[in-house]
């Protein structure tokens, strides 16, 4: 939950979620649905690279690539599930 906060600070969306809120399912379906994959992957190279657009001649010193499995799975934990034709 925690990774789900710092992703939404990231993003800008308004509100402070604390935990105990988000695990009562406080953030609406809104907000949810809204979350683009361009947005997953700007915050995930902010936190591997340091920056939002790396180029071919950066190198991840944030974190590991399982790190970014982790933080990948407990935001995606979030999403509503869509149907996918």
């Amino acid at each position: 939950m925690k990774i789900m906060t710092q992703f939404l600070a990231h993003r800008g969306t308004p509100g402070n979620y604390s935990l105990t809120e988000m695990a009562a399912g406080a953030i609406g379906d809104d907000v949810l649905v809204a979350i683009t994959p361009e947005e997953v992957k700007e915050f995930l190279c902010d936190k591997a690279y340091g920056h939002r657009d790396p180029g071919p001649h950066d190198f991840p010193t944030g974190c590991r690539a399982n790190t970014l499995v982790v933080y990948k799975k407990a935001i995606s934990w979030f999403l509503p599930r869509q149907a996918h034709p």
